[in-house]
């Protein structure tokens, strides 16, 4: 066959191969963020260790002040999201600006309105690993709909993303006491997907830190601390 001929039926074998041996991001024993096992994490993708051992402004002796160096930042919306103005290429360049190892990109799910169809987020196949020298995490933030915990993702959609942030949003369920709403993240974060709690220091869903805390850690879920809370004219306040 011609070179073409054979470069062409070499891409399609390989894009077939691809296809056959892609495995979903699922949460699983070995995860070096969250517990599990992601694409490419034995490609080279973990943090470098110079960025684990550095400490505050990036040095190791933790002098220069009291600024921590982030590695990545995990809670991110594009236009998709439809209060947010930015498009994923942007971000992702702004996190290569502030030198993050890595960035994740979570787009609201379905029913915070003005957010994206379901299948926006089946076709995050198409986003490479790594982008511009940044790693790139695939999730979602899901709306908790009721003090039980339920989210508003299907499990086959869930297993195939990264990571899920679960968090209380107004247009999608009302406050309710300090110990419902605190009941309402710790049901969310027995879903074995749900791996980080949104913006829990949002004072329009008063919470019982005392026991939030020990049983989010139980059940193996991160609290977020979300800047735009502590913006001076936020609604959070």
């Amino acid at each position: 066959f011609p070179a073409s001929a054979r470069s062409a039926g070499d891409r399609k074998e390989r894009k077939r191969n691809s296809r056959e041996n892609y495995q979903p991001a699922v949460l699983r024993k070995g995860n070096p963020l969250f517990g599990g096992k992601l694409r490419g994490a034995d490609h080279g993708l973990r943090p470098p260790q110079s960025k684990l051992r550095s400490g505050r402004n990036g040095r190791p002796d933790g002098k220069g002040g009291n600024r921590l160096k982030a590695l990545f930042d995990l809670h991110t919306h594009t236009l998709a999201s439809g209060h947010a103005y930015s498009t994923l290429k942007e971000n992702i360049e702004e996190a290569g600006r502030k030198g993050l190892w890595g960035m994740g990109t979570s787009d609201h799910a379905e029913k915070m309105p003005g957010s994206a169809h379901p299948v926006f987020f089946t076709n995050y196949k198409v986003v490479h690993e790594s982008v511009l020298g940044v790693r790139i995490f695939c999730g979602i933030e899901a709306n908790i709909c009721d003090f039980g915990g339920t989210v508003d993702v299907e499990e086959d959609q869930l297993k195939k993303l990264d990571y899920v942030i679960a968090s209380l949003h107004t247009p999608c369920i009302r406050s309710g006491t300090a110990r419902q709403n605190t009941e309402a993240f710790l049901h969310a974060a027995e879903n074995p997907y749900v791996k980080i709690l949104g913006h829990p220091d949002d004072s329009r869903y008063p919470v019982d830190y005392e026991a939030l805390v020990p049983g989010a850690k139980e059940r193996g879920a991160a609290l977020e601390l979300n800047n735009s809370s502590l913006v001076p004219g936020s609604t959070r306040i």
